[in-house]
């Protein structure tokens, strides 16, 4: 599937301007803050120069997203996944920065092997576990767990043995990935339920104090990122 260029989502760092369509991405993310990776590789990162090149790199089983090979070359990347091209020794983490635009972080061997997830819906499932339905569309199921939505887990990658896990409150360290304050880092300082069918607001706080809603917010780390999430 494709679509034309100039309505790609604002989330994308393409011009509207060289061709008339672009591709669309299949992707387990809000298609708003999501990329095919033929247009990441292609049109962001620059590292080829067309569409047959990536099904190329494809094709080899040579890129990876969170660990495991991907052949879609529409495959859609979103908040905090991992790019990897081992035989090249490209390692990126897919970010978000101060204008709601997808980045692109470079990481390290080391840190391509972890994610930080937003934990968004918990439930029982047949069999007697739990599962925890992550940002990414991810599900890990667990005996028993404590953790609930709101909460985060740090990963391992690609096994999604949760490694870590951050709960949702005051003093904890949050990643802002919508909104006017896109791409800051800040400590939560309060947390505000609303009435009615108005979004709770997180009061935050770095140089400046400001709030946003939870929904614009996952929690990174107890005083610093749990992974590099920001240049």
């Amino acid at each position: 599937m494709h679509q034309k260029r100039i309505s790609a989502p604002r989330s994308w760092k393409v011009s509207n301007k060289e061709d008339f369509w672009v591709s669309s991405p299949n992707t387990p993310h809000p298609k708003e803050r999501s990329m095919p990776l033929n247009v990441v590789l292609r049109d962001v990162i620059g590292i080829v120069d067309n569409t047959r090149e990536v099904k190329r790199i494809l094709s080899r089983e040579d890129l990876k997203i969170d660990g495991r090979v991907v052949k879609d070359h529409e495959f859609g990347v979103g908040l905090f996944d991992v790019i990897s091209i081992p035989k090249s020794d490209f390692y990126v983490r897919v970010s978000m920065d101060s204008k709601n635009k997808l980045s692109f972080i470079e990481i390290t061997e080391e840190e391509s092997k972890y994610k930080v997830c937003k934990i968004t819906d918990k439930k029982h499932v047949p069999g007697g576990n739990i599962q925890l339905n992550l940002h990414d569309g991810k599900n890990i199921r667990l005996e028993e767990t404590e953790l609930k939505p709101k909460n985060s887990v740090k990963i391992k990658l690609p096994s999604q043995e949760i490694e870590k896990s951050i709960s949702f409150e005051e003093g904890k360290l949050a990643f802002v990935f919508a909104g006017q304050h896109s791409g800051e880092l800040a400590e939560i300082k309060a947390y505000e339920v609303m009435k009615g069918s108005k979004s709770n607001t997180v009061i935050l706080e770095n140089e400046k104090e400001f709030s946003t809603i939870e929904d614009y917010i996952i929690i990174v780390g107890d005083q610093e990122p749990e992974v590099t999430v920001s240049d």
